[in-house]
């Protein structure tokens, strides 16, 4: 442990014992049934010190003191008010325990590594109307953050896909989250092909964090330093792979060591604005948000924007509920990738992260009847509400990206794609070993979806395989 690591946690008891209050959110990520809620708070003093919106904050040095909390299901028993995941803020005042019997303690990045710091919640209340909740809803919604024009996103998803004529979808394995890269073709990266677009940049935090493979893959490091990432939506599981080595707590909530090849980079970002109905951001996505437009490199989704199309026919697509209500995962964006955009026959590859296929219908009605080569199942396999779309023959590959956790796929997900004919199933948690440099074997599950057959031939070659090599 270094130094800096024993004075942090020392700030931290201090800090604890003397008692914090945030503000805060239910986590939907975390939100599986018979699982801990995961709470994602800002201190209040540090929320009362600040701008009156992120786009204020740009200009100042302020940053959100986050804390995140994890409590027990029979905590949440005598719990205030609605607490569905993201829709209720609550005033939520705690310090350090004694007790072994603790029903809430501090949310760790990587709870394998850390026993648990046990808290005691000392009293909750559900945020009415006032000057506070209309503030948490201006922060929220990412209100005075520049708005990207439709322009400068087309130009940015044109230039990325530009030689994407015989793309190739990585679905990485990374335990139970999601992390796609788009290749420009379908080769092996060993011989110079690199990913130029990513979709989702996430990894599993807490007690999801030992799902990832050991050792963990790295797709930054096959990637053009300027590849964008296209965010599905705020779900800390869809981004937390922009934190290097993960964030830790110290004496102001948790210190965050991003990844420069992240935050140096541009992130086409799903708009929760005033004209949008969906998910409500918490400190954490904040964060992120703040990281990059500071460098320049937020791209926020217009909000009257219905999606953005390339010359080879690759395109950008919001998700919207049919139903028109709030919904955390169907308010993001999707990506349907032209797959033989140099062939007469068009087939596609399609990730829409956590949202059901329906939510793509209302912009892109196409969406519906298009030849798939590949799919990425809908929210890592969980229940969904619409009929899947059809794959193009018996060669198109579905994808389940999940980490064996909240019973992903479930079986009702599984008769569903069954039945619209998927027969080729792939789970990236379903593992294969193999060798990579220094003799050292790795388990891992990647998938590639694309007009191939056999996109890599470093395992016919018995050549090691480099430790983040995606496809092998």
């Amino acid at each position: 442990m270094s130094v800096r690591d024993l004075k942090d946690r020392q700030q931290l008891q201090e800090r604890l014992e003397g008692g914090v209050s945030v503000y805060a959110l239910i986590d939907p990520s975390q939100a599986g049934e018979g699982e801990d809620t995961v709470l994602d708070g800002v201190e209040v003093h540090s929320f009362d010190a600040a701008p009156q919106s992120l786009g204020l904050a740009l200009d100042s040095e302020w940053e959100p003191e986050s804390w995140l909390l994890r409590l027990s299901p029979s905590a949440m028993a005598t719990w205030p008010g609605d607490w569905q995941p993201g829709l209720n803020w609550f005033k939520v005042d705690f310090r350090l325990s004694t007790s072994p019997d603790a029903q809430a303690s501090l949310y760790a990045f990587r709870a394998v590594d850390d026993a648990p710091t046990p808290l005691d919640i000392l009293n909750v209340q559900v945020l009415g109307n006032g000057k506070t909740l209309r503030k948490l809803m201006r922060f929220s919604q990412l209100r005075g953050l520049p708005v990207s024009p439709k322009a400068s996103i087309t130009e940015l998803f044109q230039q990325a896909t530009d030689e994407c004529d015989w793309p190739m979808l990585v679905v990485h394995d990374v335990g139970q989250a999601n992390w796609n890269s788009l290749f420009p073709c379908s080769v092996c990266p060993r011989w110079g092909s690199r990913a130029v677009l990513f979709y989702d940049c996430g990894v599993p935090t807490g007690y999801n964090y030992a799902t990832l493979p050991s050792p963990p893959l790295d797709p930054f490091a096959n990637a053009l330093a300027k590849a964008p990432v296209i965010l599905s939506h705020w779900d800390m599981d869809h981004w937390a792979g922009a934190a290097a080595g993960q964030p830790l707590f110290g004496g102001r909530g948790i210190r965050i060591a991003w990844d420069a090849r992240a935050l140096d980079r541009p992130w086409i970002v799903p708009n929760q604005g005033r004209a949008q109905s969906g998910q409500r951001v918490s400190s954490m996505g904040w964060r992120l948000a703040l990281a990059l437009a500071r460098r320049g490199n937020l791209y926020l989704w217009p909000s009257q924007l219905n999606g953005v199309v390339s010359r080879q026919g690759h395109r950008i697509i919001k998700c919207q509920p049919l139903g028109g209500g709030n919904d955390n995962n169907n308010t993001g964006l999707a990506l349907l990738i032209n797959a033989g955009a140099s062939s007469r026959e068009p087939q596609y590859l399609l990730t829409v992260g956590d949202a059901d296929y329906s939510s793509l219908y209302l912009h892109y009605p196409q969406a519906q009847v298009c030849g798939y080569r590949g799919l990425v199942a809908s929210h890592h396999g969980g229940n969904i509400n619409s009929v899947p779309p059809a794959p193009l023959d018996h060669r198109s590959k579905l994808v389940y990206s999940h980490g064996a956790r909240y019973h992903h796929p479930t079986h009702a997900a599984r008769l569903a794609h069954s039945a619209a004919g998927w027969q080729q199933v792939h789970e990236t948690h379903q593992r294969r070993s193999r060798r990579i440099h220094g003799g050292v074997q790795q388990q891992v599950g990647s998938v590639s979806l694309g007009y191939h057959w056999q996109p890599c031939i470093c395992a016919h070659l018995h050549l090691p395989a480099d430790a983040n090599c995606p496809i092998q």
